[in-house]
């Protein structure tokens, strides 16, 4: 898979940022279908726990974002997917939602040891997240937090 990557970036004056994305997506579909160690297992789930509602909305909407696609209405209209819509797509989606939680651990562990790494460097605040001053109107954002933000602002 590697190799197939870095032939379809061999341009200097460009980077195909969705065959690399692809590439990637493939590869962590196939890390994450590898059974995890008992320690592991007991470390995803208690991420899971701790991050509680907000990563199950946000993994629900990662799965489907997948199946609906980028221009679907119901990331725009709030009565699209209600309570009741919502739990007939959960058990479709299952794995995927799974799969979604799993790459925020995986995302949240990188950064960490990112953290220490720069720390143990010397650096006073380590890393910087970037914050959005907006967000896309069939974005994550938008759709977990539709219930507390204003459209149209």
């Amino acid at each position: 898979l590697a190799k197939a990557a870095r032939r379809q970036n061999k341009d200097p004056e460009r980077l195909d940022r969705d065959s690399s994305y692809a590439a990637k997506l493939e590869v962590l579909e196939l890390l994450y279908q590898v059974r995890r160690s008992p320690a592991r297992e007991r470390a995803f789930r208690a991420f899971c726990r701790e991050q509680g509602p907000g990563l199950e909305d946000f993994a629900l909407w990662c799965a489907l974002y997948e199946e609906l696609g980028p221009g679907n209405p119901a990331w725009t209209d709030p009565d699209a997917l209600g309570p009741a819509e919502l739990e007939k797509w959960r058990p479709k989606l299952a794995d995927r939602i799974g799969f979604h939680r799993w790459l925020q651990w995986i995302c949240d562990e990188q950064l960490e040891n990112a953290q220490r790494a720069a720390l143990m460097s010397g650096m006073r605040l380590g890393l910087m997240h970037d914050l959005a001053v907006g967000t896309s109107r069939s974005g994550a954002d938008a759709w977990t937090l539709r219930e507390v933000l204003a459209p149209g602002m």
